[in-house]
């Protein structure tokens, strides 16, 4: 693993600035070029947890990208990153930005409204995010799974509509509350069994509808996805 670029948040220093880019070096000397900080402490990261949004550029851009990258990393709005170095067959470079809990949805969409604000993803790209495990199982595009869990173009109205349902149930559930408070002296209470939770982790593929015509609004270059010589790294194993 070459780490190119380390940043220590704790004492706001750079511990490693190695003037590498992605462009400059070829993938039969180094596939990958790694960026991170120290924001997590090591006992709080799960590894079985970690997943990533990929993003993928072409060579004139991709210099210019990894350097907002480490700017996010060392501000503290990115936790952990890797670029795809050269492929002199091939004009594309992939980028995987990690965080490091799947289901810690809040934060997974914090990182893709910052790479939305910050010019690293276009409002009409569409990008995918895939857990490390599902990398690990050797799960890619063309296979008999599906290789993401989640998918820009429709997490926002996913997240809305669990929100919607959420707060309609407890709407529903007011006046039945409200009873079994006035009657609590007579009745034990008792529970709804029509409460939502907005995320199942243990289901992640509920959230995306592969074939809905939300996700089929946005041509997707099929060939754009994880590279399959992934070193496999357990890559938030620090």
């Amino acid at each position: 693993m070459l780490k190119v670029f380390v940043f220590d948040l704790n004492k706001n220093k750079l511990k490693v600035n190695d003037q590498i880019y992605p462009t400059e070096i070829t993938q039969d000397k180094v596939y990958w070029l790694y960026a991170s900080n120290n924001k997590y402490p090591n006992r709080a990261i799960d590894e079985s947890k970690c997943g990533k949004w990929m993003l993928f550029f072409h060579r004139d851009k991709i210099d210019a990208a990894w350097d907002k990258i480490k700017k996010g990393i060392q501000e503290g709005n990115l936790w952990d990153a890797k670029v795809s170095t050269r492929d002199n067959n091939k004009p594309m470079h992939a980028i995987m930005v990690y965080t490091r809990d799947y289901s810690d949805i809040q934060d997974v969409m914090r990182v893709l409204n910052y790479l939305e604000a910050n010019g690293l993803k276009s409002a009409k790209t569409v990008i995918r995010y895939k857990t490390d495990n599902q990398t690990r199982s050797g799960i890619y595009s063309g296979g008999a799974e599906r290789p993401w869990i989640y998918s820009s173009d429709t997490i926002h109205k996913k997240i809305a509509d669990e929100l919607s349902l959420k707060q309609n149930d407890q709407q529903q559930l007011s006046p039945s509350i409200e009873a079994v408070v006035s009657n609590a002296s007579f009745a034990p209470a008792t529970t709804s069994s029509t409460s939502r939770t907005v995320l199942n982790p243990s289901v992640p593929d509920s959230w995306e509808e592969l074939d809905t015509e939300e996700s089929n609004s946005q041509t997707l270059n099929p060939n754009l996805t994880e590279p399959q010589s992934d070193d496999n790294t357990l890559h938030c194993k620090k």
